[in-house]
């Protein structure tokens, strides 16, 4: 039944939502001017290379409600704005998804309107940022992004080393809603407020599963500052902030009005502050800080004037504070792959045990927050270095995915080796139908010969967008090679393009100085009772016109849906 489910979605969808795939720069010079053709539902698939100049920087998104994605991601693609210019501008855009570019040396200005030194969001926006790195930009408010009356949602996203002179030094939030998820907010600076984040003026924002490290700020907010808004933090780090003045870790000011701002199951560590409030201080506000960790900041862990409603429950804190379930211990934080605050545990490997063990106010699998409608619970989350669920009462603090992490950008991209996959799969000639490949713009070397996959991710729920690519790439002085894709359903296997049990193929131009790009599925995963299943697979692999000659490497991605 999962694999007629799979077949249909793959099969289906993509014929009935993708729109029309617009390749830059085989159709389209520029980014823009692939963009300007676009209509709603279209695709804008951007090849390899550092894209900089007329075109290729302010790239204005205007009412569009389309996907622009490169090809290989966001090591490969680089927006190169050379100090004088913006990535991307988004206007009255309603759904638009941002994905899998580096966007680097962005310049919003100077002046005291100027805002959104990589990306600027504004007039009633709502696009999704996804699997970018925006990093080394500068505006006078939010040096990497600036959002402004309007929706925006940043996923697996790496947002560091920019600057503003006034107010968040990494994003800027003004007017808006904002959901930031798996994101990394680091090294960012201000002159004045929130280096990492600021928000204001009646914004709501969440900020899920994330980490904001060495931001800092020469005023107040190190890593971030929430003034007259709605926060929530949850399942996040936030450490080795600072501020000259308040709020190392976060400032939260004059939210007495809104519901109360929420901490939950997140850890406070190692932040300073110059005058008061450490981890957190909060003024004129109502806050709830539960399953929480604030531990070894400076001065102080936790501080509030007399006009904030605090209720701190469940929580580790540092000399201890007033609440049901607190204490006041040495968490035992163990570095490990995603994160230097996983909790020391015998049945991990480490000799003692943190208090911090099932100290929590309920079952981790009660302990849950809505995404996108979907329900994510601690339970599918781990503390112990062993990849262990929390199955019982939950743990307090950060918690990590179940997952070996894949490798993290590097400051200067460079191009990552093809994994190793050992099962071959079969591969049998019929069909020559041909696709459009995709030719790469830049002289970048790639150290891998074959095929490569790229899957935007590796579960899917309702409404993420699931595209697959294969790179093809030869050496053996061919001009013309045989594409194969199967899908792997637990053994049975489905032949692209058609997705049926009958061997099939198509063909695709070879070089061996550039990988092809052909764009296999691009769609959004739709809506329905489709179950679940894990551990499927797409296999590729690249083969001479005679089909005797297997060229290079084949390769696999694993991926599942829920």
């Amino acid at each position: 039944m999962r694999s007629i489910h799979l077949i249909l979605i793959l099969l289906f969808i993509p014929l009935i939502c993708s729109g029309e795939i617009i390749q830059v720069p085989a159709d389209y010079v520029t980014i823009q001017a692939g963009i300007d053709a676009a209509v709603a539902g279209d695709t804008v698939l951007v090849a390899d290379g550092t894209y900089t100049g007329s075109g290729n920087v302010n790239i204005i998104v205007d009412n569009k409600d389309i996907t622009i994605m490169s090809v290989t991601g966001l090591e490969m693609c680089v927006i190169e704005c050379a100090n004088s210019s913006r990535g991307f501008i988004f206007k009255n855009d309603d759904s638009s998804i941002l994905q899998g570019f580096t966007i680097q040396n962005g310049f919003g200005g100077n002046e005291w309107s100027d805002a959104g030194g990589g990306v600027f969001v504004d007039d009633f926006s709502a696009p999704i940022i996804r699997a970018c790195m925006i990093q080394s930009s500068s505006a006078y408010w939010g040096g990497g992004i600036a959002c402004l009356h309007s929706l925006l949602e940043i996923e697996d996203c790496i947002v560091r080393n920019n600057s503003s002179f006034e107010y968040g030094g990494g994003i800027h939030v003004r007017f808006s809603s904002l959901m930031i998820d798996n994101c990394r907010i680091i090294g960012n600076s201000t002159v004045y407020e929130g280096g990492g984040i600021y928000i204001t003026e009646l914004s709501d924002v969440d900020i899920l599963n994330s980490l904001l490290e060495f931001n800092n700020s020469g005023r107040d907010g190190g890593g971030l500052m929430c003034v007259g808004s709605q926060l929530i933090i949850w399942n996040c780090e936030v450490t080795r902030n600072s501020a000259v003045r308040d709020g190392g870790g976060a400032i939260i000011y004059g939210q007495e009005l809104y519901p109360p701002n929420t901490i939950h199951n997140s850890t406070f560590t190692e932040n300073t502050a110059g005058a008061v409030g450490g981890g957190v201080i909060a003024y004129m506000s109502s806050l709830e800080f539960k399953n929480s960790i604030f531990w070894s900041n400076s001065p102080s862990q936790i501080n509030e004037d007399e006009g904030t409603e605090l209720l701190v429950t469940f929580c580790d804190v540092m000399g201890n504070y007033p609440g049901d379930g607190n204490f006041s211990s040495d968490p035992f934080f163990i570095p490990g792959p995603h994160g230097d605050f996983y909790l020391s545990q015998i049945p991990c490997g480490q000799i003692d045990n943190s208090p911090c063990l099932n100290a929590g106010n309920d079952l981790a699998a009660n302990v849950c927050i809505e995404l996108s409608g979907q329900t994510s619970c601690m339970d599918i989350r781990t503390t112990c270095l062993t990849y262990s669920a929390d199955g019982e009462t939950v743990d307090i603090g950060v918690h990590y995915p179940m997952t070996v992490p894949t490798p993290t950008a590097t400051s200067t991209p460079t191009a990552t080796s093809t994994p190793t996959v050992t099962p071959t799969p079969p591969i049998m000639p019929t069909s020559t139908d041909s696709p459009t490949p995709t030719p790469t713009p830049t002289s970048t070397p790639f150290p891998w010969t074959g095929t490569r996959l790229t899957i935007s991710q590796t579960i899917f729920e309702a409404g993420d967008l699931f595209t697959l690519v294969a790179g093809s790439r030869g050496d053996l002085g061919l001009s013309i090679a045989h594409l194969w894709v199967l899908l792997d359903v637990y053994g049975d296997f489905f032949f692209w393009p058609g997705w049926s049990g009958d061997p099939q193929f198509s063909s695709v131009p070879l070089s061996d100085e550039h990988p092809t790009s052909t764009l296999i599925l691009s769609f959004l995963w739709p809506t329905g009772d489709f179950g679940s299943a894990y551990g499927l697979k797409f296999w590729g692999a690249i083969l001479d016109p005679a089909v005797q000659t297997l060229i290079g490497d084949f390769d696999s991605v694993e991926f599942g849906y829920r």
